[in-house]
């Protein structure tokens, strides 16, 4: 007796990431509705994209580039709309009197993470957040071992200089070059 293997449909393999996809839109986005919608687009976009899916790479792969596709355009469209900074945030919020220290570190830290580059949020929020090893983020970002590692060792970089600017430069480091900074060799 033999079995014949059936190919998943499209439905089945969308459904059966789910999971996989909400984890992701939820380390991205810290609104939980804001995640959700984002997962809903992303399986709008793969559907209306399938003709387009090559399948070289696992298919989360794929479905993980169009979601951190659409959340790049959301945060330049939101970059555009509005400047946010941390003191305008902190005049909106209740006073606190116990771990207030611990509140606005953790917003520091918070804003600073926004402020990185998606590529390098991603590989941070992946690895230190969900625990994921470097092997495990680089097949489920579809990218090379190596730049899990480098997207991390610049993610560090421009998290310790916005976080520590004065701190790097008694240290004798240079500042981190940010994306689309051309390299510079001495």
């Amino acid at each position: 007796m033999t079995h014949a293997t059936t190919t998943p449909s499209l439905q089945d393999l969308l459904i059966q990431h789910i999971p996989e996809l909400r984890r992701f839109a939820r380390a991205l986005e810290r609104n939980r509705v804001a995640a959700d919608d984002l997962v809903q687009e992303t399986l709008e976009r793969a559907i209306k994209k399938m003709h387009l899916y090559q399948p070289s790479g696992p298919f989360i792969g794929w479905l993980n580039t169009i979601m951190r596709n659409i959340f790049v355009d959301r945060v330049r469209r939101r970059k555009l709309s509005q400047a946010a900074s941390l003191d305008a945030a902190s005049h909106h919020e209740p006073y606190r009197n116990a771990n207030q220290v611990d509140r606005l570190v953790l917003k520091e830290l918070r804003l600073a993470v926004d402020q990185l580059p998606a590529e390098q949020k991603q590989v941070l929020i992946l690895i230190t957040l969900h625990g994921m090893s470097y092997e495990d983020a680089a097949r489920r970002l579809d990218v090379p071992l190596g730049t899990i590692r480098s997207r991390l060792f610049r993610a560090r970089a421009n998290l310790e200089f916005r976080l520590d600017p004065e701190g790097r430069q008694r240290a004798g480091r240079p500042r981190p070059r940010m994306p689309g900074e051309p390299s510079v060799r001495r």
